[in-house]
């Protein structure tokens, strides 16, 4: 916290990685960013947050079905992709809410939020 009376906040969180995944063939990359800010003062208090995500796996595997009737196979290695390495799933969120509190006496307090976010999803692979 910062300002003569530490009436400002602000924290930043971030993740990224980009490597192999645990099944052969499998690539996983993911990125995250997300900034809080916040102001207090004697009776109201202001916040935001904010945050981007990407996450793409190339070489997803999401499990198999079978039809009724046909016998249940032996299982494969837990490393095996099931599906082609060319399969991908690619997911990117971004989103911010803010708030706002004000204390109208020492037993009531009113209080606003709003947030929005987007989320943008691809698939293509074989299931």
């Amino acid at each position: 916290r910062f300002g003569d009376n530490k009436q400002f906040g602000i924290r930043f969180n971030g993740v990224y990685r980009d490597g192999e995944g645990a099944i052969n063939n499998q690539k996983h990359k993911s990125q995250l960013g997300s900034l809080g800010l916040d102001w207090r003062g004697e009776r109201a208090r202001v916040s935001a947050d904010l945050y981007s995500s990407e996450d793409r796996v190339k070489g997803q595997t999401r499990g198999i079905s079978l039809a009724p009737g046909i016998a249940v196979p032996k299982p494969p290695k837990p490393d095996t992709l099931l599906n082609p390495d060319w399969a991908f799933v690619e997911t990117k969120d971004k989103g911010a809410v803010i708030r706002g509190e004000y204390d109208i006496s020492d037993r009531l307090m009113a209080y606003a939020a709003f947030g929005a976010s987007k989320t943008n999803y691809k698939q293509n692979g074989a299931i």
